[in-house]
């Protein structure tokens, strides 16, 4: 693995060292003393910059070995579940594989920019597959301004990752409340889908036409009252350093999942409607946590990048040495014409 690791840090930096030799020792027109002087410091330069991306690579290449990270030969979307992700849903391991993407578990919301960075060194063009998905349980929270202050934390990582792959990774809210079973509800832009398991999604609005509904529409109605007034609106903030964010999607569903009488969407819940969530907890099956049907609308925004940000850096010395090749013999062709005319003045 460390040959493997060396490979990749010196390849792209040989090809960008080769470029500069061919215009260095072709088309420049110094002494020998003055180009193996630049091609000495040239060297020096390459090596130390071989060095630091063996260095950078090396993290990457020992997570690889813990297999927890997707096959560089995957194609779908690489989504980092962050938030409150502390019980069951990852209960089998630190990540989830399915036909349509990879869910990576982000224990702490701080390990978030840490994870994609050595994620981006082991395969750079998973940069443009990555998404980032914050699950919200107001079940679990008892302080409103504590959520706040995590949702706020979201927007700071989001903004670094920004730093680090370029363009805004798309951000899903996922949030499951207690009360009556339902299935997964995507909301994006102005569409809101309900997907039940192993069956065609139906909108919203035709799926609440239901008989079976009818217990439903008042938790339903006040989820989405909370997920506005709390969630949304902290996402939607903006301030020097902590930019806004506009999910990509949201993802909800109700279920008889643990809750307190003192956490927030119970008392959110009785205070507007004076229902009270049952305590009653079922145990569901891991795949019941992960929102999979939000998966294909991601994938036609999380594609591979051609090449990532290191052949991009590499494609830009070979063109800036070409030009730079132009450029000089354009120069000494000019010179010999010069040349020629005065002697021929002469």
């Amino acid at each position: 693995m460390g040959g493997r690791t060396l490979a990749r840090a010196a390849l792209p930096v040989l090809v960008c060292l080769a470029a500069v030799l061919w215009l260095v020792w072709g088309f420049l027109a110094w002494g020998g003393t003055g180009k193996s002087l630049l091609m000495l410091a040239a060297l020096l330069v390459c090596g130390w910059i071989i060095l630091r991306r063996y260095r950078h690579l090396q993290p990457a290449q020992q997570v690889v070995d813990a297999g927890d990270f997707p096959p560089e030969d995957h194609t779908g979307p690489v989504v980092l579940v962050c938030g409150d992700v502390d019980d069951n849903m990852f209960a089998l391991g630190p990540f989830r594989r399915t036909t349509q993407g990879w869910y990576l578990q982000v224990a702490e919301l701080t390990e978030l920019m840490p994870l994609a960075t050595r994620l981006l060194a082991r395969t750079p063009v998973m940069a443009g597959q990555l998404s980032v998905m914050f699950r919200c349980l107001p079940d679990r929270h008892d302080d409103e301004a504590l959520l706040r202050a995590s949702l706020k934390a979201l927007r700071l990582q989001v903004k670094q990752l920004r730093g680090l792959t370029g363009y805004d990774v798309p951000v899903v809210l996922n949030a499951e409340f207690s009360g009556p079973e339902t299935p997964w509800i995507v909301v994006r832009g102005t569409t809101s889908l309900v997907c039940p398991e192993d069956e065609p999604a139906v909108t919203l609005s035709e799926w609440q036409r239901t008989a079976q509904t009818a217990t439903i529409q008042p938790f339903l109605a006040q989820a989405t009252a909370m997920l506005h007034s709390v969630m949304l609106d902290e996402l939607g903030k903006s301030d020097r350093l902590c930019p806004a964010i506009r999910p990509f999607a949201v993802t909800l569903r109700l279920g008889l999942i643990q809750t307190a009488a003192r956490a927030l969407w119970p008392q959110w819940l009785f205070r507007l409607t004076r229902i009270s969530p049952a305590i009653r907890v079922c145990a569901h099956e891991q795949r019941w946590h992960f929102a999979d049907p939000v998966l294909p609308l991601l994938i036609p925004y999380t594609t591979p990048l051609q090449g990532g940000k290191t052949g991009r850096r590499v494609v830009v010395v070979l063109l800036l040495c070409a030009l730079g090749a132009l450029a000089l013999s354009v120069m000494h062709n000019q010179t010999l014409i010069r040349r020629v005319a005065a002697d021929l003045h002469r």
